[in-house]
């Protein structure tokens, strides 16, 4: 199990960890729950406010609804495409 965390790691660069479900907990969703003192409920998702999913940093990660988090992406997807015509 390590060796493939350490592999994992490899793949994304030196100062990233990446945890799938075969390794354990995704580590955003971790660091939610331990920052929270309360496990993250199924409809609850950890958002990467600068959208890069490898900085897991406390500061960067913010727990909204599924809705929330779609609604937001949708968002950022029109204002991107009209900002591109």
């Amino acid at each position: 199990m390590r060796k493939r965390r350490i592999l994992a790691k490899d793949r994304v660069g030196k100062e990233a960890q990446t945890y799938n479900r075969q390794l354990g907990e995704l580590e955003h969703r971790k660091i939610m729950r331990l920052k929270l003192g309360r496990p993250l409920e199924e409809s609850e998702v950890v958002h990467h406010k600068d959208g890069n999913p490898h900085n897991n940093k406390p500061s960067n990660l913010q727990v909204m609804t599924r809705s929330e988090h779609t609604r937001l992406h949708i968002r950022e997807y029109w204002r991107n495409k009209h900002a591109n015509e």
